[in-house]
């Protein structure tokens, strides 16, 4: 909807303007009805910008009157010239043009969540357990898309996803290249999509290949070939338009691989061609967030400066309804139609000061896992959650004559529950079952049992450590330890911690669990730092930043003791809390000295200043340590059976919080901390929220931690599949090379 051609309020000064002129142009807007917008029930689905509403999905009938949206007002003309300008350049809309109605279903960061559930938490409604898998999202997607055209004969729907598809996936999809997503993203029905971060993590090389459903290793791994035996290329491809308007070879300045900056979805209706154009943008913080080899041959523009471009050719190609499908965080702060923060809505702020006149209607969002459904500047903005646990359904009036949303679409986010009556797609039921019955042999191997209790949670306390971060670490600090390594400590950025660790049914702790902890494969090093540049790093951590839409990025770590305090630098929102530098100490209360140089074993993606840690970058490595973060902790949680004992589920807290810690001597012996419950006490402990949250919503209930941790870098899994194998009994293995690619 171009801004400045549709704002009602706009429309009222420019009639009067015209009369003023002796310019005539046409203002009268005819009144629509809205489109029918399907939803399973009022506590799962949340409705902006309509009214009247009741809602079903294909278990009952639905009808919605809704009134249309105004759009945002735009600079007034100074002068009849400038109005003849204005009027020249569009049409306005009158009472005898022809509309249609339009439905554009969303997803963002599916992550591979073909088969397994979450919590999906909707503001205003009771959190819906089980949310969630492939088949239920897409039987959701079918019944709204039914619901709708029951409602609108002729309309056109439409079906789109925001980025971050694959990896940091659970083994239904992590073990077989995330092929097994994008043959279900194809039979899901997407028409168009753009990259999010994680689609860089295994290189956008193989990202291409899997586009075109075609194996990137051949040979490396039996259970995936099997996957790929038994479908053809064009049922495994994603068959869609790959969009991303703002990453750029640096080689030859052209998008990479031969994706375009936009696409046009058309569809034919009784009353004309539908035409939309979508334009894919990606978060320019994703050279910090991804492991540094797989964004090096690319440069990230100003997403605001490549929409403004690509709109205007959309324009001048004469399509107005333009989407933006932006791996990029949003907010609402206080739910529905309130205020939409984050780095979204500074991008179409600044896309309004660069162009005025651009036509982006709808926002489809991604990154933060979190609500969005409000309003930008007339923008609709809207992110769905994540892991399939809900989707968007957005709805508007399209009109044959300016070839564009004659108002600001409507939109609901709606949860993916459990127990609503929609049948699950068939198509897509039918390939995760395959998935899962070739990895189900790797993944619900047995591995061990808990001490106590069902879960390790890696809900962090109130300055930021976990109980399942500190078994993580503790898994990294032992194995080193045990191989002749002296180190102090062992550190990883806590978004590489992707799920609790659960028990299932049984009581059984899985092979499947352990990796859906730490999917990626980063590679553990072990480096050398002063006890100063410790004090350095961990003081890098953004944990409780108060920058209003800023990152929350911080470490957990085992082997050392010590105190945060407030920052005496209150002007530092970024980092509330700082290390006290006398209070270190190892395990057996030695104090570190700040000049002596010690072993410290870290992951590759914080190793590469990841996440913003740049105190790691170029610090000396010791050779002889390399190993898999997935295949370290999987075989630290076996060991505990191989010696028939039981994985340990409580742990002393390492980190101490004392109040104006400068302001009074602090003791560098041993404090005494109570220890670290493996279910965390849900009265003192906040999950952590994912990348580009507001702090605003730090304080979420323990409940929605399944979505809460951030983003980090995936790498290789080549030996979590070499492990997978060796548990198949595979003797057949050739030519498995360990690929360092991905952190955060």
């Amino acid at each position: 909807m171009s801004h400045t051609t549709l704002s009602l309020k706009c429309r009222t000064v420019l009639t009067a303007l015209v009369a003023t002129a002796a310019v005539t142009v046409m203002t009268g807007v005819s009144a629509h009805a809205d489109s029918t917008i399907a939803a399973p029930q009022a506590s799962s689905a949340q409705t902006v910008g309509a009214s009247n509403t009741t809602a079903t999905l294909s278990t009952a009938a639905a009808t919605q009157n809704a009134a249309s949206v105004s759009a945002d007002s735009a600079t007034q003309p100074s002068s009849a010239v400038a109005l003849a300008a204005v009027s020249a350049a569009v049409v306005t809309p009158t009472s005898s043009d022809v509309t249609e109605q339009v439905q554009i279903l969303g997803i963002n960061d599916l992550h591979g969540y073909l088969a397994t559930t979450t919590t999906a938490t909707l503001p205003g409604s009771a959190a819906i357990k089980g949310a969630g898998t492939a088949p239920l999202l897409a039987g959701y997607l079918d019944s709204a898309t039914s619901s709708f055209l029951a409602a609108n004969p002729g309309a056109a729907s439409f079906r789109v996803e925001a980025g971050d598809m694959i990896s940091a996936s659970p083994a239904e999809s992590a073990l077989l290249y995330d092929q097994s997503t994008e043959a279900v993203l194809n039979a899901m029905g997407i028409q168009a999509g753009t990259l999010g971060n994680h689609e860089f993590d295994k290189g956008l090389t193989q990202l291409n290949e899997i586009l075109q459903g075609i194996n990137p290793h051949p040979g490396e791994n039996a259970v995936a070939d099997q996957f790929y035996q038994k479908y053809t290329q064009q049922q495994l491809a994603g068959n869609y338009d790959m969009v991303i308007s703002n990453v750029v070879n640096k080689s030859d300045g052209k998008i990479p691989n031969g994706w375009k900056p936009y696409t046009i979805l058309s569809e034919n209706t009784p009353d004309g061609v539908v035409k939309i154009g979508v334009i894919g943008v990606i978060t320019t913080d994703t050279p910090s967030i991804v492991l540094a080899d797989e964004v090096a041959p690319y440069t990230f523009l100003d997403p605001a400066t490549t929409i403004a471009k690509y709109s205007a050719e959309l324009q001048a190609q004469g399509v107005n309804a333009i989407v933006v499908l932006g791996h990029t965080a949003s907010d609402n702060v206080a739910g529905a139609d309130s205020q939409v923060v984050g780095e979204t809505a500074d991008i179409i702020t600044k896309l309004d000061q660069i162009d005025p006149n651009n036509s982006v209607d709808l926002y489809v969002a991604g990154h933060s896992h979190t609500f969005t459904n409000g309003t930008v500047n007339g923008v609709r903005v809207v992110q769905a959650l994540a892991k399939g646990e809900a989707f968007d359904n957005v709805t508007g009036t399209y009109n044959f004559k300016t070839n564009d949303f004659v108002s600001t679409p409507n939109a609901q986010i709606i949860a993916v529950a459990p127990s609503n009556g929609v049948t699950p797609n068939s198509s897509v039921a039918a390939i995760v079952s395959v998935a899962k019955g070739l990895t189900d042999q790797i993944a619900q191997q047995p591995i061990g049992q808990f001490a106590q209790g069902t879960t390790i949670s890696r809900a962090a306390n109130s300055i930021g450590e976990s109980p399942l971060g500190t078994l993580v670490t503790q898994a990294q600090y032992e194995t080193a330890q045990q191989k002749g390594f002296n180190v102090v400590a062992a550190i990883t950025n806590n978004g590489g911690i992707r799920n609790d660790l659960n028990a299932n049914a049984s009581g059984d702790v899985t092979w499947g669990a352990a990796q859906s902890v730490q999917p990626f494969g980063n590679v553990i090093e072990i480096v050398t730092l002063t006890g100063q540049q410790i004090v350095d790093l961990l003081n890098q951590q953004t944990f409780g930043n108060k920058t209003p839409g800023a990152d929350q990025f911080f470490l957990q770590e085992y082997g050392l003791n010590y105190t945060v305090t407030d920052n005496p630098n209150t002007a530092d929102l970024a980092h509330p809390y700082v290390v006290v530098p006398t209070s270190l100490t190892t395990l057996s209360g030695a104090a570190l000295s700040l000049t002596k140089s010690y072993q410290i074993a870290v992951n590759n993606f914080i190793a590469g200043g990841g996440d913003g840690f740049t105190e790691l970058v170029g610090k000396p490595m010791v050779a002889g340590f390399e190993m898999s973060d997935t295949d370290l902790f999987i075989a630290y949680l076996k060991s505990f059976a191989s010696k028939n004992q039981k994985i340990p589920t409580t742990f002393a807290a390492e980190k101490t919080y004392v109040k104006n810690g400068f302001a009074k001597p602090v003791s560098p012996a041993k404090p005494s901390t109570p220890s670290i419950a493996a279910t965390a006490n849900k009265s003192t402990v906040a999950a952590v929220p994912e990348n580009k949250v507001s702090v605003k919503r730090i304080n979420y209930a323990v409940k929605t931690t399944e979505k809460a941790l951030p983003k980090t870098s995936d790498t290789s899994t080549d030996g979590a599949f070499l492990a997978g194998l060796l548990l198949l009994g595979s003797t057949t293995i050739v030519g498995i090379a360990r690929r360092k690619t991905h952190g955060k």
